[in-house]
């Protein structure tokens, strides 16, 4: 959902994600992304894994500036979160 109405929600269904066996909540990996300054909000969405039954995970960011990259936001990421918890880079799905 985009839009300039503040008072706009949107709400998941559930907030449990899981990759490589682990159980985790996406609000976790959202405050963690949430914590650069230029971030004005993330939500992590999980998509069904190409292979296997677990999830991939995307990040969804609404910036307040250009200042923020998509590669210093992975960089975050890395330095911040295991790695089953980083999202991973945006693919096209069939």
């Amino acid at each position: 959902m985009i839009t300039t109405d503040p008072s706009a929600s949107a709400r998941r269904l559930g907030d449990r994600i899981r990759v490589r066996g682990e159980n985790f909540s996406s609000f976790q990996t959202e405050d963690v992304l949430n914590q650069p300054p230029d971030t004005r909000f993330c939500a992590m969405l999980p998509i069904p894994a190409k292979e296997g039954g677990e999830d991939d995970i995307v990040a969804f960011a609404v910036l307040d500036s250009a200042a923020l990259t998509e590669e210093a936001g992975f960089a975050h990421a890395a330095a911040m979160m295991p790695k089953y918890m980083r999202p991973g880079p945006h693919q096209d799905r069939p």
